[in-house]
Protein backbone atom coordinates (compact mmCIF):
# COMPACT_ATOMS: atom_id res chain seq x y z
CA UNK A 1 0.00 0.00 0.00
CA UNK A 2 1.40 3.37 -0.98
CA UNK A 3 0.83 6.84 0.34
CA UNK A 4 -2.06 8.92 -0.85
CA UNK A 5 -1.09 11.10 -3.75
CA UNK A 6 -2.69 14.42 -3.02
CA UNK A 7 -3.21 15.32 -6.65
CA UNK A 8 -5.72 12.50 -6.91
CA UNK A 9 -7.35 12.21 -3.50
CA UNK A 10 -10.70 13.51 -4.59
CA UNK A 11 -10.89 10.83 -7.12
CA UNK A 12 -10.43 7.86 -5.00
CA UNK A 13 -8.93 8.22 -1.64
CA UNK A 14 -7.72 5.13 0.19
CA UNK A 15 -6.90 3.38 -2.99
CA UNK A 16 -5.15 4.28 -6.12
CA UNK A 17 -7.99 2.24 -7.07
CA UNK A 18 -8.84 -1.09 -8.39
CA UNK A 19 -5.55 -2.88 -8.82
CA UNK A 20 -5.47 -6.62 -9.18
CA UNK A 21 -3.16 -9.50 -8.48
CA UNK A 22 -1.76 -9.60 -11.98
CA UNK A 23 -1.97 -7.81 -15.26
CA UNK A 24 -3.99 -10.50 -16.94
CA UNK A 25 -6.85 -10.17 -14.53
CA UNK A 26 -6.98 -6.43 -14.04
CA UNK A 27 -4.78 -3.39 -13.98
CA UNK A 28 -2.09 -3.63 -11.35
CA UNK A 29 -1.94 0.10 -10.83
CA UNK A 30 -4.95 2.31 -10.60
CA UNK A 31 -5.71 5.83 -9.52
CA UNK A 32 -8.84 7.64 -8.64
CA UNK A 33 -9.89 10.39 -10.84
CA UNK A 34 -9.98 13.92 -9.50
CA UNK A 35 -13.65 13.68 -10.15
CA UNK A 36 -13.91 11.40 -7.15
CA UNK A 37 -11.65 12.84 -4.57
CA UNK A 38 -8.41 14.57 -4.13
CA UNK A 39 -6.12 11.72 -3.29
CA UNK A 40 -5.02 8.91 -5.48
CA UNK A 41 -3.11 5.93 -4.68
CA UNK A 42 -1.23 3.44 -6.68
CA UNK A 43 -0.89 -0.24 -6.36
CA UNK A 44 2.70 -1.38 -6.51
CA UNK A 45 2.85 -3.22 -9.79
CA UNK A 46 5.91 -5.15 -8.70
CA UNK A 47 4.30 -6.49 -5.56
CA UNK A 48 0.76 -7.71 -5.49
CA UNK A 49 0.67 -7.26 -1.74
CA UNK A 50 0.65 -3.51 -2.14
CA UNK A 51 -2.72 -1.92 -2.20
CA UNK A 52 -4.66 0.93 -3.57
CA UNK A 53 -5.61 4.07 -1.81
CA UNK A 54 -9.22 4.58 -0.79
CA UNK A 55 -10.86 7.40 -2.42
CA UNK A 56 -13.34 9.85 -1.15
CA UNK A 57 -15.30 8.95 -4.22
CA UNK A 58 -15.43 5.44 -2.83
CA UNK A 59 -16.60 6.48 0.60
CA UNK A 60 -20.12 5.57 -0.37
CA UNK A 61 -18.92 1.98 -0.34
CA UNK A 62 -18.62 2.36 3.39
CA UNK A 63 -21.59 3.06 5.57
CA UNK A 64 -22.14 5.73 8.13
CA UNK A 65 -22.36 3.94 11.43
CA UNK A 66 -25.65 4.66 13.12
CA UNK A 67 -25.67 1.76 15.54
CA UNK A 68 -24.30 1.61 19.03
CA UNK A 69 -21.32 -0.75 18.96
CA UNK A 70 -19.83 0.39 22.26
CA UNK A 71 -18.52 -2.60 24.17
CA UNK A 72 -18.41 -0.80 27.48
CA UNK A 73 -15.26 1.26 27.15
CA UNK A 74 -16.34 4.77 26.25
CA UNK A 75 -12.99 5.40 24.62
CA UNK A 76 -12.66 2.13 22.74
CA UNK A 77 -13.14 3.82 19.39
CA UNK A 78 -16.53 2.37 18.62
CA UNK A 79 -19.04 4.76 17.15
CA UNK A 80 -22.71 5.19 17.94
CA UNK A 81 -25.62 7.30 16.81
CA UNK A 82 -24.21 10.31 18.65
CA UNK A 83 -20.78 9.92 17.12
CA UNK A 84 -21.03 12.65 14.50
CA UNK A 85 -22.33 15.17 16.98
CA UNK A 86 -19.72 14.22 19.56
CA UNK A 87 -16.99 14.47 16.98
CA UNK A 88 -18.24 17.83 15.81
CA UNK A 89 -18.30 19.43 19.24
CA UNK A 90 -14.62 19.74 20.00
CA UNK A 91 -13.18 22.66 21.91
CA UNK A 92 -9.48 22.33 21.18
CA UNK A 93 -7.47 25.50 21.78
CA UNK A 94 -7.65 28.31 19.28
CA UNK A 95 -7.96 26.14 16.22
CA UNK A 96 -9.49 27.53 13.04
CA UNK A 97 -11.63 24.42 12.62
CA UNK A 98 -12.68 21.68 15.03
CA UNK A 99 -14.27 18.28 14.66
CA UNK A 100 -16.01 16.82 11.66
CA UNK A 101 -19.48 17.70 10.35
CA UNK A 102 -22.64 15.63 10.50
CA UNK A 103 -23.60 13.57 7.48
CA UNK A 104 -20.21 11.92 7.35
CA UNK A 105 -19.52 9.09 4.90
CA UNK A 106 -16.96 6.55 6.12
CA UNK A 107 -14.97 3.67 4.68
CA UNK A 108 -12.03 1.49 5.66
CA UNK A 109 -9.61 -0.78 3.90
CA UNK A 110 -6.99 -3.29 4.99
CA UNK A 111 -4.34 -5.27 3.13
CA UNK A 112 -0.89 -6.73 3.72
CA UNK A 113 0.48 -3.22 3.16
CA UNK A 114 -1.49 -1.64 6.02
CA UNK A 115 -4.90 -0.24 6.86
CA UNK A 116 -6.75 3.01 6.33
CA UNK A 117 -9.89 4.71 7.58
CA UNK A 118 -11.44 7.64 5.79
CA UNK A 119 -14.34 9.98 6.39
CA UNK A 120 -15.78 12.56 4.03
CA UNK A 121 -18.57 15.05 4.49
CA UNK A 122 -21.86 14.64 2.67
CA UNK A 123 -20.62 16.60 -0.35
CA UNK A 124 -17.10 15.07 -0.30
CA UNK A 125 -15.65 18.57 -0.01
CA UNK A 126 -13.77 17.71 3.19
CA UNK A 127 -12.07 14.54 4.33
CA UNK A 128 -9.86 13.06 7.03
CA UNK A 129 -7.74 9.96 6.51
CA UNK A 130 -6.03 7.79 9.12
CA UNK A 131 -3.53 5.33 7.63
CA UNK A 132 -1.00 2.83 8.89
CA UNK A 133 1.80 1.69 6.56
CA UNK A 134 3.52 -1.60 7.39
CA UNK A 135 6.69 -0.76 5.48
CA UNK A 136 7.13 2.31 7.69
CA UNK A 137 6.43 0.39 10.93
CA UNK A 138 2.86 1.61 11.26
CA UNK A 139 0.73 -0.05 13.96
CA UNK A 140 -1.16 -3.20 13.05
CA UNK A 141 -2.40 -4.09 16.54
CA UNK A 142 -4.39 -2.23 19.21
CA UNK A 143 -2.54 0.29 21.33
CA UNK A 144 -2.09 3.98 22.03
CA UNK A 145 0.23 5.70 19.59
CA UNK A 146 1.67 9.20 19.82
CA UNK A 147 2.09 11.37 16.74
CA UNK A 148 5.72 12.49 16.86
CA UNK A 149 5.71 15.10 14.13
CA UNK A 150 7.60 12.93 11.66
CA UNK A 151 7.12 14.07 8.06
CA UNK A 152 4.36 12.48 5.99
CA UNK A 153 7.02 11.14 3.65
CA UNK A 154 8.33 8.84 6.40
CA UNK A 155 5.44 8.32 8.81
CA UNK A 156 4.11 4.90 9.72
CA UNK A 157 0.88 6.20 11.26
CA UNK A 158 -0.25 9.10 9.10
CA UNK A 159 -3.20 11.46 9.39
CA UNK A 160 -4.21 13.69 6.48
CA UNK A 161 -7.16 15.99 5.94
CA UNK A 162 -8.45 18.36 3.29
CA UNK A 163 -11.07 21.07 2.86
CA UNK A 164 -12.58 22.85 -0.11
CA UNK A 165 -12.13 19.75 -2.24
CA UNK A 166 -13.67 19.67 -5.71
CA UNK A 167 -12.77 18.36 -9.16
CA UNK A 168 -9.53 16.79 -8.08
CA UNK A 169 -8.04 19.49 -5.86
CA UNK A 170 -8.43 20.72 -2.30
CA UNK A 171 -8.11 24.36 -1.32
CA UNK A 172 -6.30 23.34 1.85
CA UNK A 173 -4.49 20.18 2.94
CA UNK A 174 -3.63 19.34 6.53
CA UNK A 175 -1.25 16.90 8.21
CA UNK A 176 -1.39 15.93 11.89
CA UNK A 177 1.87 16.56 13.77
CA UNK A 178 0.67 16.09 17.34
CA UNK A 179 -1.81 14.15 19.44
CA UNK A 180 -2.47 10.48 20.11
CA UNK A 181 -4.38 7.73 18.33
CA UNK A 182 -5.94 5.04 20.47
CA UNK A 183 -6.27 2.08 18.09
CA UNK A 184 -8.78 -0.42 19.46
CA UNK A 185 -9.02 -2.73 16.46
CA UNK A 186 -6.85 -3.11 13.37
CA UNK A 187 -5.56 -5.77 11.02
CA UNK A 188 -4.27 -6.49 7.55
CA UNK A 189 -7.22 -8.32 5.99
CA UNK A 190 -10.50 -7.14 4.52
CA UNK A 191 -13.32 -7.74 6.94
CA UNK A 192 -11.25 -6.49 9.87
CA UNK A 193 -12.83 -3.82 12.04
CA UNK A 194 -10.75 -0.63 11.92
CA UNK A 195 -11.58 1.40 15.01
CA UNK A 196 -10.02 3.85 17.39
CA UNK A 197 -10.14 7.37 18.77
CA UNK A 198 -8.15 10.50 18.03
CA UNK A 199 -7.23 12.47 21.17
CA UNK A 200 -6.06 16.09 21.08
CA UNK A 201 -4.96 15.75 17.47
CA UNK A 202 -3.93 18.93 15.68
CA UNK A 203 -3.84 19.03 11.88
CA UNK A 204 -1.72 21.85 10.43
CA UNK A 205 -2.05 23.25 6.94
CA UNK A 206 0.69 21.92 4.65
CA UNK A 207 1.78 21.54 1.09
CA UNK A 208 2.76 18.10 -0.15
CA UNK A 209 5.54 17.64 -2.70
CA UNK A 210 5.67 14.95 -5.37
CA UNK A 211 7.84 12.82 -3.08
CA UNK A 212 5.19 13.21 -0.31
CA UNK A 213 7.32 15.59 1.78
CA UNK A 214 5.05 17.90 3.78
CA UNK A 215 5.90 21.53 4.46
CA UNK A 216 3.94 23.66 6.91
CA UNK A 217 2.26 26.70 5.42
CA UNK A 218 3.46 29.87 7.14
CA UNK A 219 0.50 31.37 8.97
CA UNK A 220 -1.58 28.40 7.83
CA UNK A 221 -4.82 27.15 9.34
CA UNK A 222 -5.26 24.43 11.94
CA UNK A 223 -7.91 21.77 12.34
CA UNK A 224 -8.25 20.11 15.73
CA UNK A 225 -9.96 17.11 17.28
CA UNK A 226 -10.34 16.80 21.06
CA UNK A 227 -11.91 13.40 20.55
CA UNK A 228 -12.90 11.71 17.31
CA UNK A 229 -14.02 8.07 17.29
CA UNK A 230 -13.99 5.91 14.20
CA UNK A 231 -15.28 2.40 13.61
CA UNK A 232 -15.68 0.73 10.24
CA UNK A 233 -15.35 -2.77 8.80
CA UNK A 234 -12.68 -2.81 6.11
CA UNK A 235 -13.83 -3.71 2.63
CA UNK A 236 -12.31 -3.69 -0.82
CA UNK A 237 -13.95 -0.71 -2.56
CA UNK A 238 -12.66 -1.95 -5.90
CA UNK A 239 -13.93 -5.52 -5.70
CA UNK A 240 -16.05 -6.16 -8.81
CA UNK A 241 -19.76 -6.06 -8.23
CA UNK A 242 -21.68 -8.98 -9.64
CA UNK A 243 -24.74 -8.15 -11.73
CA UNK A 244 -27.16 -10.14 -13.83
CA UNK A 245 -26.36 -9.61 -17.48
CA UNK A 246 -29.04 -8.72 -20.01
CA UNK A 247 -30.31 -12.03 -21.45
CA UNK A 248 -31.81 -10.85 -24.75
CA UNK A 249 -28.60 -9.84 -26.48
CA UNK A 250 -29.02 -9.43 -30.22
CA UNK A 251 -26.61 -11.32 -32.48
CA UNK A 252 -25.73 -8.19 -34.43
CA UNK A 253 -25.31 -4.52 -33.62
CA UNK A 254 -28.46 -2.65 -32.63
CA UNK A 255 -28.92 0.87 -33.96
CA UNK A 256 -29.39 3.04 -30.91
CA UNK A 257 -28.45 0.11 -28.67
CA UNK A 258 -30.76 -1.70 -26.26
CA UNK A 259 -29.14 -0.67 -22.99
CA UNK A 260 -25.86 0.33 -21.37
CA UNK A 261 -25.09 -2.53 -18.97
CA UNK A 262 -23.51 -5.96 -19.21
CA UNK A 263 -25.07 -8.09 -21.92
CA UNK A 264 -26.58 -5.14 -23.77
CA UNK A 265 -25.79 -4.22 -27.34
CA UNK A 266 -24.10 -0.84 -26.98
CA UNK A 267 -25.19 2.04 -29.20
CA UNK A 268 -22.98 3.82 -31.71
CA UNK A 269 -20.70 5.61 -29.24
CA UNK A 270 -18.85 8.42 -31.00
CA UNK A 271 -15.77 10.29 -29.74
CA UNK A 272 -13.20 12.47 -31.43
CA UNK A 273 -9.55 11.44 -31.58
CA UNK A 274 -6.44 13.60 -31.39
CA UNK A 275 -6.53 14.09 -35.15
CA UNK A 276 -10.00 15.60 -35.05
CA UNK A 277 -11.63 12.51 -36.56
CA UNK A 278 -14.86 11.09 -35.17
CA UNK A 279 -14.49 7.45 -34.21
CA UNK A 280 -17.79 5.56 -34.33
CA UNK A 281 -18.10 2.29 -32.44
CA UNK A 282 -20.49 0.76 -34.97
CA UNK A 283 -17.94 1.15 -37.74
CA UNK A 284 -16.38 -1.96 -36.20
CA UNK A 285 -19.57 -4.03 -36.09
CA UNK A 286 -18.73 -7.43 -37.56
CA UNK A 287 -15.37 -6.14 -38.78
CA UNK A 288 -13.64 -6.50 -35.39
CA UNK A 289 -13.72 -9.34 -32.90
CA UNK A 290 -13.13 -7.36 -29.72
CA UNK A 291 -13.19 -3.69 -28.75
CA UNK A 292 -11.25 -2.77 -25.63
CA UNK A 293 -11.63 0.69 -24.06
CA UNK A 294 -9.03 1.98 -21.60
CA UNK A 295 -9.71 5.17 -19.63
CA UNK A 296 -6.74 7.39 -18.86
CA UNK A 297 -5.79 10.94 -17.81
CA UNK A 298 -2.73 13.16 -17.89
CA UNK A 299 -2.30 13.01 -14.12
CA UNK A 300 -2.56 9.23 -13.90
CA UNK A 301 0.87 7.75 -13.15
CA UNK A 302 -0.62 4.25 -12.91
CA UNK A 303 -1.71 4.69 -16.51
CA UNK A 304 1.93 5.26 -17.46
CA UNK A 305 2.53 1.66 -16.44
CA UNK A 306 -0.62 0.20 -17.95
CA UNK A 307 -0.90 1.81 -21.38
CA UNK A 308 2.37 0.48 -22.85
CA UNK A 309 1.36 -3.04 -21.84
CA UNK A 310 -2.06 -2.70 -23.40
CA UNK A 311 -0.40 -1.38 -26.54
CA UNK A 312 1.90 -4.40 -26.68
CA UNK A 313 -1.02 -6.80 -26.46
CA UNK A 314 -2.91 -4.81 -29.09
CA UNK A 315 0.01 -5.06 -31.51
CA UNK A 316 0.19 -8.79 -30.85
CA UNK A 317 -3.51 -9.44 -31.43
CA UNK A 318 -4.54 -6.75 -33.93
CA UNK A 319 -4.45 -9.14 -36.87
CA UNK A 320 -6.97 -11.35 -35.07
CA UNK A 321 -9.48 -8.54 -34.69
CA UNK A 322 -8.58 -6.77 -31.45
CA UNK A 323 -9.31 -3.05 -31.44
CA UNK A 324 -8.07 -0.86 -28.57
CA UNK A 325 -9.10 2.73 -27.87
CA UNK A 326 -7.76 4.91 -25.07
CA UNK A 327 -10.22 7.47 -23.68
CA UNK A 328 -8.50 10.59 -22.34
CA UNK A 329 -10.76 12.34 -19.84
CA UNK A 330 -8.47 14.98 -18.34
CA UNK A 331 -5.08 16.57 -18.87
CA UNK A 332 -2.36 16.74 -16.24
CA UNK A 333 -4.18 19.61 -14.51
CA UNK A 334 -7.48 17.77 -14.38
CA UNK A 335 -8.91 19.97 -17.14
CA UNK A 336 -10.48 19.05 -20.48
CA UNK A 337 -7.72 17.92 -22.87
CA UNK A 338 -7.16 19.89 -26.05
CA UNK A 339 -6.31 18.29 -29.38
CA UNK A 340 -2.75 19.56 -28.98
CA UNK A 341 -2.44 18.01 -25.54
CA UNK A 342 -4.02 14.80 -26.83
CA UNK A 343 -1.36 14.51 -29.52
CA UNK A 344 1.45 15.23 -27.07
CA UNK A 345 0.06 12.65 -24.66
CA UNK A 346 -0.19 10.01 -27.40
CA UNK A 347 3.41 10.60 -28.43
CA UNK A 348 4.62 10.47 -24.83
CA UNK A 349 2.82 7.19 -24.12
CA UNK A 350 3.69 5.54 -27.41
CA UNK A 351 0.14 5.11 -28.70
CA UNK A 352 -1.41 6.00 -32.04
CA UNK A 353 -3.10 9.45 -31.75
CA UNK A 354 -5.85 8.06 -33.97
CA UNK A 355 -6.67 5.61 -31.15
CA UNK A 356 -6.59 8.19 -28.37
CA UNK A 357 -10.10 9.61 -27.92
CA UNK A 358 -11.04 12.74 -25.97
CA UNK A 359 -14.07 12.82 -23.68
CA UNK A 360 -14.56 15.89 -21.51
CA UNK A 361 -17.38 18.15 -22.60
CA UNK A 362 -20.55 19.48 -21.04
CA UNK A 363 -21.08 16.18 -19.23
CA UNK A 364 -17.58 16.26 -17.74
CA UNK A 365 -14.74 13.76 -17.91
CA UNK A 366 -15.80 10.50 -19.60
CA UNK A 367 -19.33 11.90 -19.65
CA UNK A 368 -20.20 10.96 -23.23
CA UNK A 369 -18.81 7.48 -22.72
CA UNK A 370 -21.01 6.94 -19.68
CA UNK A 371 -24.17 7.75 -21.61
CA UNK A 372 -23.47 4.71 -23.79
CA UNK A 373 -21.56 2.33 -21.52
CA UNK A 374 -22.38 1.94 -17.83
CA UNK A 375 -19.19 2.37 -15.79
CA UNK A 376 -20.93 1.05 -12.66
CA UNK A 377 -19.63 3.91 -10.51
CA UNK A 378 -15.97 3.18 -11.22
CA UNK A 379 -13.92 5.70 -9.27
CA UNK A 380 -10.47 4.96 -10.61
CA UNK A 381 -8.31 4.73 -13.68
CA UNK A 382 -6.98 3.07 -15.68
CA UNK A 383 -10.39 1.51 -16.17
CA UNK A 384 -10.98 -1.19 -18.78
CA UNK A 385 -14.07 -2.45 -20.60
CA UNK A 386 -14.38 -5.10 -23.32
CA UNK A 387 -17.10 -5.47 -25.97
CA UNK A 388 -17.73 -8.30 -28.43
CA UNK A 389 -16.99 -6.90 -31.88
CA UNK A 390 -19.63 -8.81 -33.81
CA UNK A 391 -22.56 -7.20 -32.01
CA UNK A 392 -21.01 -4.75 -29.52
CA UNK A 393 -22.21 -6.79 -26.57
CA UNK A 394 -20.84 -5.41 -23.29
CA UNK A 395 -18.89 -8.36 -21.86
CA UNK A 396 -16.89 -7.15 -18.89
CA UNK A 397 -15.30 -4.23 -17.04
CA UNK A 398 -12.78 -3.96 -14.22
CA UNK A 399 -15.39 -3.32 -11.54
CA UNK A 400 -18.29 -5.48 -12.69
CA UNK A 401 -18.86 -9.10 -13.66
CA UNK A 402 -21.78 -11.34 -14.54
CA UNK A 403 -20.09 -14.19 -12.65
CA UNK A 404 -19.15 -15.93 -15.90
CA UNK A 405 -16.44 -13.68 -17.26
CA UNK A 406 -14.47 -12.55 -14.25
CA UNK A 407 -11.28 -11.06 -15.65
CA UNK A 408 -9.70 -9.17 -18.51
CA UNK A 409 -8.03 -12.23 -19.99
CA UNK A 410 -11.29 -14.16 -20.08
CA UNK A 411 -13.11 -11.23 -21.67
CA UNK A 412 -10.58 -10.72 -24.45
CA UNK A 413 -10.36 -14.45 -25.17
CA UNK A 414 -14.15 -14.77 -25.23
CA UNK A 415 -14.45 -11.92 -27.74
CA UNK A 416 -11.57 -13.09 -29.92
CA UNK A 417 -12.67 -16.73 -29.73
CA UNK A 418 -9.14 -17.96 -29.03
CA UNK A 419 -6.53 -18.36 -26.34
CA UNK A 420 -4.36 -15.26 -25.92
CA UNK A 421 -0.81 -15.08 -24.61
CA UNK A 422 -0.90 -12.29 -22.03
CA UNK A 423 2.72 -12.71 -20.95
CA UNK A 424 3.67 -9.64 -22.96
CA UNK A 425 1.78 -7.57 -20.39
CA UNK A 426 3.90 -8.88 -17.56
CA UNK A 427 7.21 -7.90 -19.15
CA UNK A 428 9.13 -4.89 -17.89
Amino acid sequence: MRRISVSLFLACALAACGGADNATNNTDQTENSPADTNTTTETDTTNSSDDNATDVGDTNNGTTDNTDTDSGDTNNGSTDTDNNQDNANNNTGNCDRTGFPDGTQTSARASSGGWQFEAADANTTAFINVASFVNWDGPTTPGTYTLTGINYKDCGLCLLAGTGCQDGTCEKLYYAHEGTVDVTSAGLENGTVISGTLHNVVFEEVTIADDFTTTKVAGGKTWCFDTYAFNEVSVDPNAPQEVEAFDQTASSCVTGGNGTGLGHNIDNLQLQNCNGETISLHDHCGASSAVWYVHTAGWCTACDYWLPRVQQLYEQEATDGLEVYYVLGQDVQGEAPTAEYCTQYAEAKGVDPARLLMDNGAAGAWGVFQTSINMYDAGYIPWNAVLRGSNMEYLWADNVTDGTITGLEEAVEEALGKDVDFSVMLQE
